[in-house]
């Protein structure tokens, strides 16, 4: 198998790494060496220069006829004798003794002082006509530094006498000891130099090394939660699939972490953040260690289950990470609740290419968002539908938009007490093509996880803008906003739509839900203290569902709640949720907003509203959804009235307390 890039370079710089530590080992050892011999030369190599150049001139000496005199006992002239200690004295020769082969001092050729006790271990070694040399500090202690040279006289091969001469080496130390000092900082220095240089180097290659390690484990993991990325994901599912698997196969794992986008929008990207990294922590620890766990984008994970016998292996890894994401419960001191939709596929059961594996798997992942999510769900023939499906809803969201093929249905509102025609709310719709339409429930969940409810949005306020214009004065238009226009300068789109089509900014409605609001607090009351400065009024809508908390009416700037059509579904199943519904409306009251009751469908349903004190009511009931052709006649046929003022709330509330 040829080796990957990663592998060549592993290799490349073992190699590297092997030479540096070789050259820094040589280095060491030669120049370590070479101080050895530097000091070990400093010791005795000035003996050896005196020894040598002795031998120079010594042997002259040792065969002069002076010498055989002198051994001989005969006369000497003194003048002779004085003029030899003179050019000795001159030459830094300070004494001159004369032995006999035993040891016997015989005459002092030079110097003037009592001749030193010959020492007899010399005897041997100068019989064998060998030089000894012994160099001393001078008993006197003026500094001088001598050196006791031993040569033999031989004569036909045997030892006659011994010369033994005392040298001043004081000013040749001094130069030798210079040298030497000069040659070993040099020797270090350069030692220095040399593994400084090898340090360096090993220093930039590791580090080379270290850089190479994280752009390499940048490129194949995710930044956020360091588990694999996606191309890593696709190289090992590829490598996976083409290996032989004997007995056993792979099954892939495709994860989805349901409601993660309200996480985000009302909790802000820094919990989103850490979520995904407890998720992705979670799914790791439930891996095996020949798993792959890769984070594809998003909220998407995957994992690669190797070593797969049964169906019941993978569903058994499933099981243990749905459990492990339900068993995480708050985020810091905030309280979450997080559950998984699992689509698994099993290769070479349902697929052995990896394209069609991964469509396998998505598409069971859809089946178990659609079933409820919170489950796993192993792929079925069939199920590649539904996920076609889901994919051509995405091709035909984005040749709407370009080709702004939506259309907005319009739903009355109308006044609780008096049954007068209000206004509308705006709804978005798309044909399916045919002769009906498609669910907002399906195409907008899509929309947004494609971020186009951006540019979606800011046609549809352009749109319904432009239609309201044309309506009686006292009617208003509302219109949803998504937590993705809040990002953009979504001001700015609601002026431009006033101003393009003429509505008189009073008459335009925006509704939020909390869950914008909670994400990022700040920039979003700024941005509604902003609209409501243009004259727009704020409504909260789907109040009484999520966390519902009552500090967000006084912290932003609203005119109106409208309470979910759930809570007026519920009345009959308990007599509390009347309770509820009451205290909602006298609160309201209490606070100066207008409250709309929505989901109105029965007769019972309107009666409750209306004597519970509620302004407004939006409902089957009261008025379905209707295309823009139909709002015409309809507005002509409805009970008409002038638009009260915001500051007029009904009279006949519920007290808050009794």
């Amino acid at each position: 198998m040829p080796l990957s890039g990663s592998s060549r370079a592993e290799r490349g710089f073992r190699k590297i790494f092997i030479l540096n530590s070789v050259a820094a080992v040589l280095i060491a050892c030669a120049f370590g060496f070479g101080a050895y011999r530097a000091l070990v030369f400093l010791g005795d190599g000035l003996d050896r220069i005196v020894l040598n150049s002795s031998e120079r001139w010594a042997p002259a000496l040792a065969e002069a006829p002076i010498i055989d005199a002198l051994l001989a006992g005969r006369p000497v002239e003194r003048e002779i004798l004085a003029s030899l200690s003179q050019s000795f004295t001159r030459n830094g020769i300070t004494r001159i003794d004369l032995f006999t082969p035993d040891g016997r001092f015989v005459h002092a050729i030079a110097g003037a002082a009592p001749a030193a006790p010959f020492d007899r271990t010399y005897l041997e070694p100068l019989s064998a006509g060998e030089w000894r040399l012994h160099s001393h500090h001078a008993a006197d202690d003026g500094g001088r530094y001598l050196a006791d040279l031993f040569a033999p006289v031989m004569r036909g091969g045997t030892l006659v006498g011994a010369l033994r001469m005392e040298l001043d080496i004081t000013a040749a130390r001094a130069d030798f000891l210079s040298t030497m000092r000069t040659a070993v900082a040099l020797l270090a220095f350069l030692g220095i130099v040399g593994l400084t240089a090898t340090g360096v180097n090993a220093f930039l290659i590791t580090r080379q090394r270290r850089d190479s390690d994280r752009i390499h484990h940048l490129a194949h993991n995710d930044a956020l939660t360091g588990i694999a990325n996606r191309n890593r994901f696709l190289a090992a599912l590829d490598r996976d699939l083409a290996a032989p698997q004997g007995t056993s196969g792979i099954a892939l794992h495709m994860i989805d972490l349901d409601g993660f986008k309200s996480v985000n929008d009302s909790l802000g990207h820094d919990a989103g953040d850490q979520l995904l990294r407890v998720i992705a922590a979670r799914i790791a620890d439930c891996a095996g260690d020949d798993d792959l766990v890769a984070r594809l984008g998003g909220d998407e994970f995957a994992v690669i289950q190797r070593n797969v016998e049964t169906r019941e292996d993978a569903a058994f890894l499933s099981e243990r990470m749905l459990e492990a994401a339900r068993a995480v419960r708050d985020l810091g001191e905030v309280p979450v609740s997080v559950t998984l939709s699992i689509g698994v596929a099993l290769a070479p059961e349902h697929a052995t290419m990896p394209s069609e594996l991964q469509n396998c798997a998505d598409a069971a992942v859809y089946r178990a968002k659609s079933a409820g999510r919170n489950q796993s769900v192993v792929f079925e023939v069939g199920m590649d539908g539904e996920l076609k499906t889901r994919n051509t809803l995405r091709v035909m969201l984005r040749r709407a938009l370009e080709n702004e093929e939506f259309e907005l249905h319009y739903q009355p509102l109308h006044a609780a007490d008096s049954g007068a025609l209000l206004g509308f709310e705006a709804l978005l719709r798309l044909k399916d093509g045919d002769s009906g339409y498609i669910s907002p429930g399906k195409f907008i969940p899509i929309a947004e996880e494609m971020g186009l409810t951006p540019r979606l949005g800011q046609w549809v306020l352009n749109e319904a803008c432009r239609t309201a214009a044309a309506w009686p004065q006292s009617l208003s238009v509302a219109v949803n906003l998504s937590p993705q226009q809040f990002r953009e300068d979504l001001v700015t789109v609601v002026e431009s739509a006033l101003a393009l089509s003429g509505l008189a900014a009073e008459r335009l409605e925006l509704e939020i839900t909390e869950s914008l609001f909670i994400a990022e607090p700040g920039p979003v009351a700024e941005q509604l203290h902003r609209l409501k400065d243009l004259g727009v009024r704020i409504v909260m809508d789907d109040f009484g569902t999520g966390y519902s908390s009552l500090s967000y009416l006084w912290k932003f700037p609203f005119d109106k709640l409208k309470v979910d059509r759930s809570c007026f579904m519920s009345l009959e199943e308990s007599e509390q949720v009347g309770e509820v519904l009451r205290t909602i409306s006298a609160m309201s009251g209490a606070m100066n907003l207008r409250v709309t009751a929505e989901g109105i469908e029965t007769e019972m349903q309107r009666t409750f509203a209306c004597q519970a004190g509620y302004d407004e009511l939006q409902g089957f009931l009261c008025g379905r959804p209707m295309p823009l052709d139909n709002v015409g006649s309809y507005i002509q046929s409805a009970p008409s009235a002038e638009r009260e003022e915001h500051e007029d709330v009904p009279m006949m509330r519920p007290a808050l307390l009794n």
